[in-house]
């Protein structure tokens, strides 16, 4: 392949010595090999399968299987991460875990022995990672489930942990950039997890809980520990609806990931049968569509929490703290039932009352505000930052008196009008003669209803809330 452009400097830190801006489409210069002919043939065929699926279930189904996420609506994304469900929407290594404990599980129906079990576990390995192509994340993948595999089929679960540093060490000296990569950080931290932590957390439930619930609810619960500090790291907020989350999406992963790879290899030589198997899996992708969405929009789920290394470390100390008492505070619940449903009730309780944080503070306008649309009645007016005191109003709506409120809780001494919508209506003068007023939590009132306060947008902007002013008679 042969493409024209120009190049550029690489940006400070990056992986890369030069960028190169194309121009033009790239010119195939040879045919692809068998090989890639047969892969591509196989991917085809998955997404003609997925076609007749939702939105939903035709973006997640692909990226499960061969890490296909181009389909994937941009919200559901969102949801996921905000869920805790990110794995689920690309090639993981519960994935590669699971396509190898498949193949030793159908190497043992057929009597092959141990060594030729992992053997074959492997080259079946090695042909998913092709199918889900080579790259960096579909290789952390695979050598994540390649421990998983060490694991499961040498039957020395002991030999995983050391495994799993060998695999790192091995990982970094190829690539060194890793060590900056926060999806390398997860992959390591959650098999570390399910190595580690699961084990002992698994049989600690299981004195409560079913068998199967137990190990259900340790899983992702182990994996979760881990992975929190460097979660606030990254985002600066605590999911409390990551486990739930898991628990549902949990016994689903399996199911629709065999079914999905069925389809892909039938797909070349059977286009009905494979879109009924795709479609049979994408009811299960449905399921887990539905929880991400569901549960990203509960009230308080996502909890903020201090940023950086003290906030990470603080994070750290609670979980450990959580994990080393668990199991007394398990056996006071069973010696005291009453006691523990009180314990329980309070706590939802006070989780109910206590008001959820707003993004950029108690006080209003939030710190860096970008774009606030003020709730004026008949329309909204957008107020667009273009300096301390000064800003651009856009579309003002019928009553001035409702954006002059807004204006003074925004601090804004100069408003012009914006060049898409003239506004006859509103008089630049009145915003600029009127000195600002110290903000507040919102005291003012007008016609029964709290002023036009505003929601925040854009790049920038730290938060807001939302009041309603005077609705138009008739709107």
């Amino acid at each position: 392949m042969q493409v024209t452009g120009r190049l550029g400097p690489a940006r400070p830190g990056d992986d890369v010595s030069a960028t190169l801006a194309p121009r033009g489409p790239p010119r195939v210069l040879h045919a692809q090999r068998p090989l890639d002919r047969t892969l591509q043939s196989l991917r085809d065929g998955l997404a003609r399968a997925c076609a007749g699926l939702p939105p939903d279930a035709r973006g997640l189904l692909p990226g499960l299987v061969v890490g296909d996420t181009s389909a994937q609506p941009p919200d559901l994304a969102a949801a996921m991460q905000a869920t805790g469900l990110t794995h689920l929407s690309a090639v993981s290594g519960s994935n590669t875990t699971l396509v190898c404990v498949l193949a030793v599980g159908l190497g043992a129906r057929l009597g092959l022995g141990r060594r030729t079990r992992l053997v074959v576990a492997a080259a079946v390995l090695g042909a998913f990672v092709l199918l889900a192509r080579a790259e960096p994340s579909v290789l952390r993948a695979a050598v994540m489930g390649a421990v998983g595999l060490l694991a499961v089929g040498s039957g020395r679960r002991r030999a995983a942990a050391p495994a799993l540093g060998a695999a790192v060490v091995v990982l970094l000296v190829v690539d060194p950039w890793l060590s900056r990569s926060a999806g390398f950080a997860l992959s390591v931290l959650a098999t570390l997890g399910l190595l580690l932590v699961a084990p002992g957390l698994t049989a600690v439930l299981a004195r409560r809980l079913p068998g199967p619930l137990a190990t259900a609810v340790a899983l992702p619960l182990a994996a979760q520990v881990l992975c929190g500090p460097v979660v606030v790291l990254l985002s600066g907020a605590v999911s409390l609806v990551s486990l739930p989350a898991n628990l549902v999406a949990a016994p689903i992963v399996a199911p629709v990931t065999v079914l999905g790879l069925a389809a892909t290899v039938l797909g070349p030589v059977w286009d009905g049968g494979a879109a009924g198997l795709a479609r049979v899996g994408g009811l299960g992708c449905t399921v887990v569509a539905w929880t991400a969405r569901t549960l990203a929009g509960v009230p308080g789920g996502q909890v903020r929490w201090p940023g950086g290394a003290a906030g990470a470390l603080v994070l750290a100390a609670l979980s450990l703290a959580a994990l080393l008492a668990g199991p007394t505070v398990l056996r006071w619940a069973a010696r005291r039932p009453a006691a523990a449903r009180l314990v329980v009730c309070a706590a939802v309780g006070a989780a109910v009352a206590v008001r959820a944080p707003v993004p950029g503070g108690s006080s209003w306008p939030p710190r860096g505000w970008v774009l606030v649309a003020c709730d004026v009645g008949q329309g909204d007016a957008l107020v667009l930052s273009t300096g301390p005191g000064r800003a651009v109003l856009v579309d003002a709506g019928p009553t001035p008196g409702d954006v002059d409120r807004c204006l003074r809780r925004l601090q804004v001494r100069q408003a012009r009008p914006g060049a898409a919508h003239p506004l006859p209506r509103r008089p630049r003068r009145r915003a600029a003669r009127r000195p600002a007023r110290p903000t507040g939590r919102g005291t003012g009132r007008h016609g029964g209803r709290r002023p036009a306060a505003a929601g925040a947008a854009g790049a920038g902007a730290r938060g807001g809330r939302r009041g309603r002013g005077p609705r138009r008679p008739g709107r």
